[in-house]
């Protein structure tokens, strides 16, 4: 499964918490399985699976809390991507990207989630 980013473009000051982004995402999809890591040596202190539209998908919040990865095909990924963005202060820029590098999509309160996924399928 390929794996894609979401984060802003650039360091910022924003982050959101793991108990605060675990709520958003169950209030989402309360069928979540959320796993949370105490090692510190981890990227990732929260991961989730979800079971929406198609095969599971993999994802997971940043320690530093402004980055979220996501294991699972393009439109999966861009719904997920889609969900954060709402999460987010609008005033923050996002970027949704895959782990290549290959393409990069600003992610704006209006991008739609075939324009997200359209780059990578």
């Amino acid at each position: 499964m390929p794996t894609f980013l979401i984060s802003p473009p650039s360091e910022t000051e924003w982050r959101m918490g793991e108990d605060d982004f675990e709520q958003r995402l169950r209030s989402r999809w309360p069928d979540a399985d959320v796993r949370r890591h105490d090692d510190p040596e981890r990227t990732y202190g929260l991961e989730f699976t979800l079971r929406d539209d198609g095969p599971p998908v993999i994802g997971g919040l940043e320690r530093e809390g402004w980055t979220v990865f996501v294991e699972g095909e393009p439109e999966q990924a861009a719904r997920i991507a889609r969900w954060f963005r709402d999460q987010v202060p609008p005033e923050q820029p996002l970027l949704f990207y895959d782990q290549e590098y290959s393409a990069q999509v600003e992610l704006g309160a209006d991008t739609q989630v075939e324009e997200l996924a359209a780059p990578f399928g």
